[in-house]
């Protein structure tokens, strides 16, 4: 399965983003895996994302690592230093059942999963999907301003949002209700945010992000670092 490696980067400061400092047992700081691979439609804001990320990440502690690469992924889950995985709009079936596996262990045994925007879009056909993100993407209106409210006031990703927040985005809408997460955001009664557990494993969504100046806007950005770091 061909790929490409966007990037990597390694944050050389320790922090304490999400309750629990951001080094592992080695001293070294633990890793936050940026994962973009896309075999359906490709969003341009995906290098926006990441190179908004990064820095915001790096800050926070972490050594970060960009890819598109699925042997890059499990060589990194499987490894034991990776705090959690974020998808960055992925589309399609990115991933082969050996990464599949890697993944699920990693998530079940106490890793940490985030996506953005497209991640909604991916893995069909991959049960643990579907029971890691809840549900899956519908379908959408065009992109056009709209206004999302709070229904969790304390989560982190949350937390220092106006009420409400008017934004200009792609609005997804889902095949169902997230089974067995906690909405923290809406829009027009859909859920936009959301937040769990799998097993030992934390996870976070936001169906936010479609375009490409959603990662010029720090509040947008500090809702997505939040939520990962939330995850960690």
């Amino acid at each position: 399965m061909a790929a490409s490696v966007l990037a990597g980067a390694c944050g050389t400061t320790s922090g304490d983003a999400a309750g629990a400092p951001a080094t592992g047992a080695s001293g070294e700081p633990r890793t936050i895996v940026l994962f973009s691979r896309t075999e359906g439609f490709r969003h341009s804001s995906i290098e926006p994302a990441v190179e908004a990320l990064r820095p915001r990440l790096t800050a926070e502690g972490f050594a970060v690592v960009a890819t598109e690469d699925p042997d890059a992924l499990q060589g990194a889950v499987d490894g034991g230093a990776v705090a959690a995985v974020v998808f960055v709009s992925t589309t399609g079936d990115v991933l082969d059942p050996p990464h599949e596996a890697a993944m699920e262990r990693f998530v079940r045994a106490g890793g940490g999963f985030a996506g953005v925007h497209a991640a909604a879009d991916t893995e069909y056909d991959w049960p643990f999907y579907g029971e890691l993100l809840g549900t899956w993407f519908a379908d959408h209106p065009p992109v056009a301003p709209g206004t999302v409210e709070r229904t969790d006031v304390a989560h982190r990703s949350t937390a220092g949002l106006p009420d409400p927040w008017a934004r200009v985005d792609e609005w997804y809408r889902f095949r169902s209700a997230p089974a067995g997460r906690s909405v923290l955001l809406t829009h027009d009664g859909e859920p936009v945010a959301w937040s769990g557990t799998v097993d030992d494993g934390a996870v976070w969504y936001t169906a936010l992000g479609h375009t490409d100046e959603s990662w010029a806007d720090p509040l947008f950005v500090d809702h997505v670092v939040a939520g990962i770091t939330s995850v960690t």
